[in-house]
């Protein structure tokens, strides 16, 4: 039996919970740089001299945000069971749609980012590991045609999804329908050796029309899911990653700024 946590440790555990629950409303309401430090202790109901002393520094709070959402997204890949590709087309443009209606989670991730070298590292590493695991969700449903290589198209999907969410056609989110159609189409030109793929995961358009942002449905996930449980990407890596980044960054400011 596994001996009773000291009252310190328990009561240090609890505030760092109201801190990170608090972070991660408003990182996902406002996005990293529009969010001060002073509102999210107040959110939490603390003063700065608390959270500085469990998170001294903005970023240390916005990667452990980002990585409890890291680990419910590929706790949800890897939980998914899809009985056939239908089934898996279905889990896939549901999962997807929810994260298109609620884009703050990729808006929050750009953003910090956009801040330095050291974070595009730490954010590569989660994207990768999302990546990794919707690649093993494919390879457990659907049999690739020859030549075909489920790691493209599992980033063919992500950069769908990315490109959806700041990108979205008429500044509307994309309905359902229009969603699992595309999902459809790509794993289409995985498994059909007939059909013509021509989908790049590397060549998103990047226009910077998005809807507003809102709470993203993760507000109820547990901000003890850390270390092991860590894993995700919001894209597949590409070789000029920082520049699309500055892209990226440079338009959405552009899009405040109006």
């Amino acid at each position: 039996m596994n001996a009773p946590m000291p009252g310190r440790r328990r009561r240090r555990l609890r505030t760092q919970r109201r801190f990170l629950v608090a972070a991660r409303r408003l990182f996902l309401s406002h996005g990293y740089t529009a969010t001060h430090v002073t509102a999210i202790a107040a959110a939490a109901g603390y003063t700065t001299g608390p959270l500085g002393k469990h998170y001294p520094y903005k970023p240390l709070l916005a990667h452990e945000v980002a990585e409890t959402l890291t680990a419910l997204a590929v706790h949800q890949l890897r939980g998914a069971h899809p009985t056939d590709r239908s089934d898996l087309v279905t889990m896939l443009s549901k999962w997807a749609h929810t994260t298109i209606s609620h884009p703050g989670w990729i808006w929050f991730e750009l953003g910090l980012t956009a801040t330095g070298p050291e974070h595009r590292d730490r954010h590569h590493d989660r994207r990768q590991r999302i990546h990794a695991a919707l690649t093993e969700l494919l390879a457990t449903t659907i049999e690739p045609a020859p030549g075909s290589d489920l790691a493209t198209t599992a980033g063919a999907l992500i950069a769908t999804l990315v490109g959806f969410t700041v990108a979205p056609v008429g500044n509307a989110i994309p309905d359902h329908h229009r969603v699992r159609t595309q999902i459809e189409l790509i794993l289409r030109a995985a498994t059909d050796p007939a059909f013509p793929s021509t989908t790049n995961p590397d060549q998103e358009n990047h226009s910077m029309s998005h809807p507003d942002r809102t709470t993203h449905p993760c507000d109820d996930i547990d901000p003890d899911l850390t270390t092991s449980d860590h894993a995700l990407a919001t894209t597949t890596p590409t070789n000029d990653e920082p520049d699309v980044v500055t892209a990226v960054l440079h338009g959405l400011q552009a899009v405040r700024d109006d």
